[in-house]
């Protein structure tokens, strides 16, 4: 359902079950790229950066190598766009 709200930019609903899948399968590591994206594209570039921050933790801890790669990735992305915003 997340994924739907999110392809229609619904980011409000998707995030009521991107919030639920982090909460009730915290190790799976794709939410939270996904998860992140929604609350930046929402507005809430710091609920997006602590969940980059977190994805990043648990991707580690999961020894989820390819994973943290790109969550790494996305959040140097994500960074530098809010950077740029700031100008």
């Amino acid at each position: 359902m997340a994924t739907e709200y999110a392809s229609d930019e619904n980011w409000e609903e998707a995030l009521k079950y991107y919030e639920i899948l982090l909460t009730e399968h915290e190790e799976y590591t794709g939410t939270y790229y996904h998860a992140a994206f929604a609350y930046a594209e929402n507005g809430q570039a710091d609920l997006a950066e602590a969940t980059y921050k977190k994805g990043i933790e648990v991707c580690a801890r999961v020894k989820d190598a390819h994973a943290l790669k790109e969550l790494k990735a996305a959040y140097m992305n994500f960074q530098m766009e809010d950077d740029d915003e700031e100008w």
